[in-house]
């Protein structure tokens, strides 16, 4: 079985259909297809929608990478106030310190966002918090 769905074309303008195999369809496609069977999907305003979610999520999104960049530069601010003659690290320590951290995040920040996608994003989120906890 296989079902069929419209797109537009950006550069035409023109209503073209696709199928999509029932293996490949996902939770949100075997949803319509049952509610389709239940009643009438509505036709929505995409644009309206979109610019809905987007005001949802790009604050977020805002606040999380502020956080994030406050995060990687309070390390810099730990140092000036005094982190590393408490440790009593070096000045090549502290570099390799701050190396390593940037390299492991680069290196991560890659496969935790194709894990993400591939696996149920408030479970996956949810291990993510607990292994960071450990």
């Amino acid at each position: 079985m296989t079902d069929i769905e419209k797109s537009s074309s950006p550069e035409t303008g023109k209503s073209e259909q696709k199928t999509i195999p029932t293996a490949e369809a996902d939770n949100a496609l075997n949803f319509l297809r049952r509610e389709e069977e239940h009643g009438v999907i509505e036709d929505i305003d995409e644009k309206k929608l979109l610019r809905k979610i987007d005001r949802m999520t790009i604050p977020l999104m805002f606040a999380c990478y502020g956080l994030q960049h406050l995060d990687k530069t309070l390390i810099n601010y730990a140092n000036v106030m005094g982190l590393r003659s408490d440790t009593g690290t070096t000045a090549n320590q502290f570099s390799y310190l701050v190396l390593a951290f940037y390299v492991s995040y680069c290196a991560c920040e890659i496969p935790q966002g194709y894990l993400m996608q591939q696996f149920p994003t408030a479970k996956y989120l949810g291990v993510q918090v607990v292994l960071w906890g450990i």
